[in-house]
C-alpha cells in the first residue's frame, strides 16, 4: 500500500512538472511579443484616420492579432516579429497620416505614395531604422518637418508632387546616409540650405518645379561629389550655371531649363 502511494505521488509530481512546463511555454510568447502588440496598436491607431476602398484595410482588424498577415505589412522573421515595412502605395486611401506611425520603432520602409491624403507630415524623427520614406503624390500640405533630419538611417526621401510650402529644412542636409532626395513639384520657397549642397552621399537630388531662389554654389562639383542626377528646373535661381558642373564626373543628367537667369 505504501509503495503504491509513493508511486502515485511520483506520478503526480511528474504530471505537475509537465503541467508547469506547458504553462510557462504558453506565457512565453506573450512575454516575447509585447513589442509586436505595440506595433499592432500603432497600426490600429494609424488606420483610425484613414478610409479607402473596401478590402484595402479589411485585414487590419482589432480581432486579428497577427499583424504580419495584414495587407501591406512586412515583419521581421526573428522573434519577436516587428513591423519593418508598411507599403500602401496607390491604394486610393484618403484621410491623414497619424502621428501613431512614429511608434513603429523598427520600421525601415514607409511607402504611402500616390494616395489622396490630407494634412501635413507628422513628426517621425524618432524612427532610428527608417531607410525609405516615400510620401510622393499624396496631396500633403504644410511645411516639411525639421524633425525629418533626425532620421539618421534614411537613405531615400521622396516628397514629390505634394503641396508643401515654406523653406527646405536645413536639417535634411545633415542626414549623412541620404542618397536620394526628391522634393520636386511642391510650393517650396526661399534659398536652398547650404547643407544640401554639402552632402557627400547623394546620387539623386531633385528640387525642380518650386519657387526656390538664390545662386547655386560655384564649387558644387566638389560639394556634391557623387551626384548623378540633379534636377533644378522651373525655379527662380539667378546667376550663371556653375562652371564646375560639367566637371562632375558621375553626372548623367542636369535639368536646368528656365531655372537660371543671368544678370
Amino acid at each position: 500500500m505504501k509503495r503504491a502511494f509513493t508511486l502515485h505521488l511520483r506520478q503526480l509530481h511528474a504530471f505537475l512538472v509537465l503541467l508547469e512546463g506547458v504553462w510557462v511555454k504558453s506565457l512565453l510568447p506573450l512575454a516575447i511579443c509585447k513589442e509586436t502588440e505595440s506595433d499592432r496598436q500603432a497600426l490600429l491607431c494609424f488606420k483610425s484616420r484613414l478610409s479607402g476602398p473596401a478590402g484595402v484595410l479589411a485585414s487590419w482588424s482589432n480581432k486579428s492579432f497577427d499583424v504580419c498577415e495584414w495587407h501591406g505589412i512586412t515583419c521581421s522573421k526573428p522573434c519577436p516579429r516587428r513591423v519593418i515595412a508598411l507599403d500602401l502605395e496607390s491604394e486610393g486611401m484618403s484621410g491623414s497620416i497619424s502621428p501613431c506611425v512614429a511608434n513603429l520603432t523598427s520600421i525601415a520602409r514607409l511607402q504611402l505614395s500616390n494616395n489622396n491624403l490630407s494634412g501635413g507630415i507628422p513628426s517621425v524623427g524618432l524612427l532610428p531604422r527608417l531607410r525609405d520614406l516615400n510620401l510622393s503624390r499624396s496631396n500633403l500640405e504644410g511645411k516639411i518637418p525639421s524633425s525629418l533630419g533626425n532620421l539618421s538611417s534614411l537613405v531615400d526621401l521622396r516628397l514629390t508632387g505634394n503641396n508643401l510650402v515654406r523653406s527646405i529644412p536645413e536639417s535634411l542636409g545633415y542626414i549623412s546616409p541620404l542618397q536620394i532626395l526628391a522634393l520636386t513639384a511642391n510650393n517650396l520657397s526661399g534659398t536652398v540650405p547650404p547643407s544640401l549642397f554639402n552632402m557627400s552621399s547623394p546620387t539623386f537630388l531633385s528640387l525642380g518645379n518650386n519657387s526656390l531662389v538664390g545662386r547655386l554654389p560655384h564649387n558644387i562639383s566638389y560639394t556634391l561629389p557623387n551626384i548623378q542626377t540633379l534636377v533644378l528646373s522651373t525655379n527662380k535661381f539667378d546667376g550663371p550655371i556653375p562652371a564646375s558642373l560639367p566637371k562632375v564626373y558621375n553626372l548623367r543628367l542636369f535639368v536646368s531649363f528656365t531655372c537660371i537667369t543671368t544678370h
